[in-house]
C-alpha cells in the first residue's frame, strides 16, 4: 500500500512531459493486484503526459502490464527492451505493439 501511495503522489507531482523511473516495478504489489495496479499506473501516466520507465525480472509483472494494454493500441504505448550480455558487449532488442503481444502470449517468449 505504501508503495502505491508513494508512486501516486510522485506521479501527481511530476509536470507534463516528466519522467518516472521505477526499479522492480512489482515490488510490494500482490500478484493478484498487479493487473489493476499497472492499468491504473499507465492510465494516470498517459493522462498526466508522463513517461514511465520500469525494470522487472518478473514475468508475471510483464504479463500484467501487457494485459492492461490493447495489443492494437499505438505502437509506443508499451515497449519492452530485452538486454543480453555477450562477454563485454550488451545487446538490446526492442519489442512493441502487436508483435510484443504475439511473442509473449502466442509464442510464450520470455522477454525478461
Amino acid at each position: 500500500m505504501r508503495r502505491s501511495v508513494l508512486l501516486a503522489s510522485t506521479l501527481s507531482a511530476l509536470p507534463p512531459g516528466g519522467v518516472l523511473l521505477i526499479d522492480e516495478a512489482e515490488a510490494g504489489i500482490h500478484v493478484e493486484a498487479q493487473a489493476k495496479y499497472f492499468a491504473w499506473l499507465m492510465g494516470a501516466a498517459r493522462q498526466r503526459q508522463v513517461q514511465v520507465f520500469m525494470t522487472t525480472h518478473s514475468l508475471e509483472a510483464l504479463d500484467a502490464i501487457l494485459m492492461g494494454q490493447d495489443s492494437s493500441s499505438e505502437d509506443g504505448a508499451v515497449v519492452v527492451y530485452q538486454l543480453k550480455r555477450d562477454g563485454a558487449d550488451i545487446h538490446s532488442k526492442r519489442f512493441a505493439g502487436d508483435l510484443l503481444h504475439r511473442l509473449r502470449f502466442e509464442r510464450g517468449l520470455d522477454l525478461r
